[in-house]
């Protein structure tokens, strides 16, 4: 369940960053870097997909994490 409960806070940290809402621009926070990068999107996608890449990867792990049977 913890690991659940980890994933999914880190989806709602980034879901609130990227509405403006959560952690303030001094402090680095993936929903933010996602909107950010935005603009930049037309000249190299791959920036954007860094931010998102990283919250797919973590959520993945810690379901992966959570999958496992001691």
């Amino acid at each position: 369940m913890a690991a659940f409960g980890g994933a999914n806070a880190i989806l709602t940290m980034a879901s609130l960053g990227f509405v403006y809402v959560g952690i303030q621009p001094p402090m680095a926070e993936l929903g933010l870097m996602t909107v950010e990068l935005f603009p930049y999107y037309s000249e190299a996608p791959w920036l954007l997909a860094q931010p998102l890449m990283v919250i797919a990867l973590l959520v993945f792990s810690f379901h992966l994490l959570a999958g496992k049977r001691v």
